[in-house]
């Protein structure tokens, strides 16, 4: 897992709380369907009113891997801001990649920041 903030700490200590998540799936995986995986995964993030449906999700094609993208503004609990969440999944055989990107203010600008910074993954051989 790689974690990534502007400040560099866990848990950030800066005002800007944009952050970056790069995970992969340590065992092996079978999923019959990528969208339905994903939906699943991404219910599992802690955004108790947020309610995911397979065609929301967008595809996308990174490094020669596919996979979806999904971005929402949800928030942690009622006593919590909102927050932009970007979300790409991408596939490779039994393996997957999980990017998730996290920000409390400019979300437009961060929403691009994201996409971009996604758009350069690359698998490490």
């Amino acid at each position: 897992m790689l974690f990534y903030s502007l400040d560099g700490k866990l848990p950030i200590e800066s005002p800007d709380k944009t952050s970056l998540n790069i995970d992969s799936s340590i065992y092996l995986v079978e999923v019959e369907n990528t969208r339905e995986y994903l939906v699943n995964r991404i219910n599992f993030l802690p955004y108790p009113r947020l309610q995911v449906e397979e065609n929301q999700l967008r595809e996308v094609q990174i490094a020669g891997l596919s996979g979806f993208e999904f971005d929402f503004i949800g928030s942690r609990g009622s006593d919590k801001p909102e927050e932009l969440a970007f979300v790409v999944m991408l596939f490779k055989h039994q393996k997957y990649y999980m990017l998730i990107g996290t920000a409390i203010t400019d979300f437009q600008s961060n929403l691009q920041l994201f996409k971009k910074v996604s758009s350069t993954f690359r698998q490490m051989d």
